[in-house]
C-alpha cells in the first residue's frame, strides 16, 4: 500500500512538472511573439516616417540597433544597482539615499549622452530632415505602444478583492 502512495504522488509530481513547465513554455513563446510584433511595428513605423532610402537604411539600422541595445544594458545595469538599495525609503539611511539619488543622476546622465552620441551620429550619415523625421518616429512609436497598452487593459476585466 505504502509503495503505491509513494509510486502515486510521485507520478502527481511529474505530471504536475509536465503541466506547469508546458505553461512556462508556452508564455515564453507568447512573450516571444509579442516582442516580433512590436519589433515589426517598430520597423514599419521608422520606416515609413523616416522615407529612408536602401543606403541610408542599411546605415541607420545597424546604428540603431546599436544604440538600442546600449540603453537596454545601461538601463539593466542601473536596475541590478537600484535592485542592491531595494529597501524601503523609510528604512534607508541618509547614506544610502544618497547613493539612490546619485545612481538615479548618472543613469540619467548616462542615458543623456548615449541618445546625444547617437544623434550626432545620425547627423554624420543623415539629412537633418530625415534626423527629424526619427523624433517623430520615435514619438509615433511611443504613442502606438501606449495606446496598445491602454486597449488591452481596457479589455480586461477589472478585479476586485473581495
Amino acid at each position: 500500500m505504502n509503495r503505491i502512495l509513494q509510486a502515486l504522488s510521485t507520478l502527481t509530481l511529474i505530471v504536475f512538472l509536465a503541466f506547469n513547465g508546458q505553461a512556462f513554455a508556452q508564455r515564453r513563446f507568447e512573450q516571444q511573439q509579442v516582442k516580433e510584433k512590436i519589433e515589426t511595428a517598430r520597423i514599419a513605423v521608422f520606416s515609413n516616417q523616416m522615407d529612408l532610402t536602401p543606403e541610408e537604411a542599411s546605415v541607420f539600422w545597424p546604428q540603431y540597433n546599436a544604440y538600442r541595445k546600449q540603453m537596454k544594458d545601461q538601463k539593466d545595469q542601473t536596475k541590478k544597482v537600484l535592485a542592491k538599495l531595494n529597501k524601503e525609503v523609510a528604512e534607508m539611511s541618509d547614506e544610502e539615499l544618497n547613493m539612490l539619488i546619485d545612481a538615479r543622476l548618472s543613469e540619467a546622465k548616462a542615458l543623456m549622452q548615449t541618445r546625444t552620441d547617437f544623434i550626432m551620429s545620425l547627423r554624420k550619415v543623415l539629412p537633418p530632415r530625415k534626423v527629424i523625421r526619427f523624433y517623430k518616429a520615435e514619438e509615433q512609436f511611443k504613442r502606438m505602444l501606449l495606446e496598445k497598452a491602454a486597449e488591452k487593459r481596457m479589455n480586461e476585466p477589472f478585479e476586485t478583492d473581495e
